[in-house]
Parts: structure tokens; C-alpha cells; sequence
């Protein structure tokens, strides 16, 4: 949950602050707060994309042109603002979704290998 918490902020536009965001989201959700930080600086880089896919998402289920049309939104700017915001709430829904599913069965599949690795590498120094 704390990996597709992180993830999902990269679709947020939260000037830098994304990770610590992350953190703040995971342990509001009561998840693991360090999963948070990996998974928003996992694909950091992809802020662009995730940005243009946004609009892009935003402008194919709503399209600019009903948006025009209805009275008080004439000003470009607000049409494309309200473009992004429902292409970003639908993004987060979908790519949240997809990822926790994702995570949650690798980790469900590999869970005994992991947890093996970590047992035979963690070397505990008595005092």
C-alpha cells in the first residue's frame, strides 16, 4: 500500500515535495512510510509523462469542446486546468489500482524467498 501511495503522488503536481508527500499519505493510510518514499522516487523521472498523460486522459473522457460550451469556462486556461484534475483523479484510481494488485501478488507469490533472503543476510551483533 505504502509503494502505490508513493507511486501515485508522481501524478500530483507537488513541485519537489512529492516524496515527502508520500511519506506524510503513507502513514496517513497507515502503511509503511519508507515503501512510500521508494515507490514516489522510483519513477520521479516520469513527472513529465505522467503530467501530459493527465491532460491527455483528462481531455479523451471530457472533451474541451463540452467543456467551452458551458457557461463561465470560456477562459483556456480553466478549461485546461479542469482537464487535468479529472485526468489526474482518474490516473490515480487507475494506476493505484493496477499497482497495489500488482505488488500485493508479487510480494504474495515471493513472500517466503524474501523473507529467506533477509533471514540469512541479517546478521544481528549481540552487546
Amino acid at each position: 500500500m505504502g509503494f502505490t501511495i508513493g507511486l501515485i503522488t508522481n501524478f500530483v503536481p507537488s513541485f519537489g515535495t512529492g516524496p515527502f508527500l508520500s511519506v506524510g499519505a503513507a502513514k496517513l493510510f497507515k502503511s509503511n512510510p519508507v515503501a512510500g518514499f521508494i515507490g514516489a522516487v522510483s519513477i520521479v523521472w516520469a513527472f513529465p509523462f505522467c503530467f501530459y498523460l493527465n491532460i491527455l486522459v483528462g481531455e479523451r473522457v471530457f472533451p474541451i469542446d463540452n467543456i467551452l460550451e458551458e457557461p463561465g469556462l470560456a477562459i483556456a486556461g480553466l478549461s485546461i486546468g479542469l482537464l487535468f484534475i479529472k485526468g489526474m483523479i482518474i490516473n490515480m484510481i487507475l494506476f493505484g489500482t493496477v499497482t497495489y494488485y500488482l505488488v500485493y501478488s508479487t510480494i504474495k507469490k515471493h513472500r517466503n524467498f524474501l523473507l529467506m533472503c533477509v533471514h540469512k543476510n541479517w546478521i544481528i551483533q549481540k552487546q
